[in-house]
């Protein structure tokens, strides 16, 4: 209901600023339009996969520029206008103060603190037998940007071995610039480790098909995190 309020009140204001006569504000108000449209237009006809909602994060903005700016050229009264302003403020801070939401964000598997304990798992699993091991990672999002890095700071930083693969499944093309200049090679071992993200699922890349890179393998053990992320260690 909220959010049908502010398209009236962006849909209203588009007539208002027919009457303004600052010539700069007009030209803010229709670049964000523009911003807006294009946006539409863009993941709607030209987008082809799978839209995910982080690319739409910067409408937000943009959003809320057209909102105020709405509230300008309408013509009631200041004390509505800080009244409305109040009241969006107050809805969307309601979530970030979310009992709820703080309890939900402990098994998110985004958490750092929850990716760092999965690693530190891994490690201190490793340091045990000090054999030749490898990682995959899967995250419903396909690429593990921030596990290789992760674990690049375990290697480089840390001085800790690194895994003679570790990627988002085995024998995959690299997806990180320059990985070759500290990570040259690419080996499935017979000892491995999974991290699984318990996210919602990809239709285009689920953990059915994702598990079938590893058949052969048998599970050696199995730890939650949080119910954010399971760590697996197979071997052959």
């Amino acid at each position: 209901m909220f959010a049908i309020a502010l398209l009236v009140l962006i849909v209203f204001g588009v007539f208002a600023f027919s009457k303004i006569k600052d010539s700069s504000i007009k030209s803010l108000y229709k670049l964000n339009l523009i911003i807006l449209f294009s946006n539409i237009f863009v993941f709607t006809f030209l987008f082809t996969v799978e839209l995910k909602g982080w690319y739409l994060y910067g409408l937000a903005v943009n959003f809320a520029i057209l909102i105020v700016l709405s509230l300008y050229a309408l013509e009631v009264s200041r004390v509505l206008k800080i009244m409305f302003v109040a009241l969006y403020i107050v809805v969307n801070s309601l979530p970030f103060v979310s009992l709820q939401r703080n309890a939900n964000s402990q098994s998110d598997p985004a958490l750092l603190t929850n990716q760092l304990s999965a690693i530190d798992l891994i490690y201190k699993d490793h340091e045990t037998k000090k054999e030749p091991f490898s990682v995959y990672i899967f995250t419903p999002s396909i690429y593990d940007y921030h596990y290789q890095y992760l674990f690049w700071r375990q290697a480089v930083r840390l001085k800790k071995d690194l895994p003679s693969d570790f990627a988002y499944a085995p024998n995959v093309p690299p997806y990180v610039k320059n990985k070759e200049i500290y990570a040259n090679t690419a080996k499935i071992e017979n000892t491995i480790y999974l991290i699984i993200e318990n996210a919602p699922a990809n239709e285009f890349f689920t953990q059915e098909i994702w598990i079938g890179n590893f058949k052969g393998y048998k599970i050696i053990w199995s730890q939650n995190i949080n119910n954010a992320l399971t760590v697996q260690k197979l071997k052959k």
